[in-house]
């Protein structure tokens, strides 16, 4: 009953009668647990199920862009790896100070990731002052018809200078970056830093955000073109 409802949810259905029947705060919990399907969980499962991660010792390095509330940083944690984590929003950061503060190889930044320095603002999904849940979609583009004006004031750092910087090989780097993949990956891949991350996994936002087709194609043709094998694109969390 539940995945019908989602279908229809993501029809637009449920959304538009909710829109009309609901004050915002009960909209926000109900779209929070329509979001709640599982699908997180069995993107989290399928990770932990791959031999790469499996064969993970004790001190890999994990960077982790876009940490939102540490759901995929945890399964890192557990095999014990250094974890650099970057957040720029300061709920979320309160939160992973919480599950991860006391773990000294778990290193937090409150601030976004970009292919240079950059101060900007963030905007927030506008259910987020109901719930920290609904921070995994902030972002520095204003292309989401759910931002309503909220902002932030964020710094974000250039990551492929802080890669370069640790001066060791890369175990993993995740980017959950609302639309930033794009000209971060790009520059690993033409500066040729990919070469130092064993294992990319990305969640691209071509589908949900408008405006980033063209970006899009270039990184997929990049990949191709290289032959590239270690940037899983479209990571599903």
């Amino acid at each position: 009953m539940k995945h019908f409802l989602r279908k229809l949810y993501e029809n637009g259905v449920i959304r538009a009668c909710v829109r009309w029947a609901f004050p915002e705060r009960a909209r926000a919990m109900l779209v929070k647990w329509m979001g709640s399907t599982g699908r997180e969980e069995r993107c989290l499962e399928e990770l932990r199920n791959t031999d790469w991660y499996q064969a993970l010792k004790p001190g890999a390095i994990y960077i982790d862009c876009g940490m939102n509330l540490g759901q995929v940083a945890q399964l890192f944690v557990e095999k014990g790896a250094v974890v650099y984590g970057f957040e720029p929003n300061p709920k979320c950061i309160a939160e992973l100070q919480k599950k991860f503060g006391s773990n000294p190889n778990v290193h937090l930044y409150q601030k976004g990731v970009l292919d240079k320095p950059l101060n900007t603002k963030l905007y927030l999904e506008s259910y987020g002052k109901y719930d920290v849940f609904f921070s995994e979609e902030s972002s520095i583009y204003n292309v989401r018809k759910s931002f309503k004006g909220d902002t932030i004031d964020i710094e974000c750092i250039d990551l492929c200078a802080f890669i370069e910087d640790l001066q060791t090989d890369i175990d993993v780097l995740k980017l959950a970056v609302e639309g930033c993949e794009y000209p971060i990956v790009i520059k690993l891949i033409e500066t040729g830093l990919y070469k130092k991350i064993k294992h990319m996994l990305v969640v691209t936002h071509v589908h949900c955000m408008p405006g980033f087709e063209e970006q899009d194609a270039k990184l997929r043709s990049l990949i191709r073109e290289k032959g590239i094998t270690s940037i899983q694109l479209d990571f599903n969390y």
